[in-house]
């Protein structure tokens, strides 16, 4: 994705010019296969000589270098050596997890650099040290199989591709590096022209160091007596409704309208009070939502200052782990590799 284009020029503003990581998933199956017989040889291999190192499988190593100079072929072939490998290592480390080869966790004794180098090329630029404790909170996820059973692993092989995936594309909309993580429930923020500082604060708070898809009227959109289509189809593409509930936006019809909308849509809402008290403009309106069970979770800034509450808020827009399993899920099929 961002590797790719090293010796073929920069953008117009200097910046390495990203490039689609399709999903080439003829490879994948492949992939799942030879982990399989990975995964057996390492066992083996530790069972005859402990603690000696890893000798690769030699079909594993023919297929890196078969899809290696197929990289050659740019943009078309260039990332199926990534994803090979992205399957392959998700596969083989779900494999080890499981009872059946020891529940072998630890990291070492394996090039885990290629996987992290293959994250890399397709947009996930997390630290190397960072990948066991994120796979392992992807491990724990609620499985409808357990890690031994075949349709288990598998599941887990499937979820871990399809999530590298959507981090790819976040990647490439976002024009920046993502870190290997679940993202947060997408958002509309609804806030008045006087809040506009906090909104942009609030939605770097978001946005910095997570992947979040914010949507937020950054032009002040002049609307009529009703939504405009482009503010309709962000609440109704956002998985939270974030209201900053100021005396202003409590004045504002615009808010008002966003509010009614978004409560139509029965979208949970997330309230942002910038001061320590809920404004009393609002707080007869926000018991009402409290007592139909429609808040999702409350945070207070102090003026306009985002520090106190972007990590509240952050908060209030992570999945658990059950969501998280969830919006694997219900991603589209052709995130799901055969």
């Amino acid at each position: 994705m961002f590797d790719a284009v090293s010796s073929r020029g920069k953008s117009q503003v200097g910046k390495p010019r990203p490039y689609p990581a399709v999903a080439q998933y003829q490879d994948i199956g492949e992939a799942f296969r030879l982990a399989r017989i990975g995964a057996d040889d390492i066992v083996a291999q530790q069972s005859r000589t402990p603690g000696g190192e890893w000798a690769r499988e030699r079909t594993y190593l023919e297929t890196c270098e078969r899809l290696w100079v197929r990289r050659r072929a740019f943009p078309d072939e260039y990332f199926r050596l990534p994803w090979f490998l992205v399957a392959y290592h998700a596969m083989l480390r779900i494999l080890l997890s499981s009872p059946a080869y020891g529940q072998r966790t630890a990291w070492e004794g394996m090039d885990f650099k290629f996987f992290q180098k293959a994250l890399f090329s397709l947009g996930v630029g997390s630290r190397l040290a960072d990948v066991p404790a994120t796979f392992g909170e992807f491990l724990d996820l609620p499985w409808t199989h357990g890690v031994g059973h075949h349709e288990g692993a598998l599941e887990r092989a499937r979820g871990f591709v399809a999530l590298v995936r959507a981090l790819s594309e976040a990647a490439l909309d976002c024009q920046r590096k993502v870190r290997l993580q679940f993202p947060l429930f997408s958002s509309f923020v609804s806030y008045a022209r006087a809040e506009r500082g906090l909104a942009q604060k609030l939605v770097t708070a978001i946005e910095g160091g997570n992947v979040g898809d914010v949507w937020w009227d950054q032009n002040s959109i002049a609307m009529g007596g009703a939504l405009t289509e482009t503010l309709r189809e962000g609440i109704v593409s956002s998985e939270r409704f974030v209201l900053i509930a100021s005396k202003a936006s409590a004045a504002n019809r615009y808010v008002q309208l966003e509010l009614r909308a978004a409560l139509e849509m029965e979208k949970p809402i997330i309230i942002v009070c910038p001061g320590k008290e809920i404004c009393l403009d609002w707080r007869s309106k926000l018991g009402e939502l409290r007592a139909e069970e429609r808040l999702a979770g409350s945070v207070h800034c102090s003026g306009d200052g985002v520090e106190p509450c972007g990590p509240p808020l952050v908060a209030a827009l992570t999945r658990n782990r059950g969501e998280r399993l969830a919006w694997l899920a219900g991603r589209p099929s052709s995130f799901w590799p055969d």
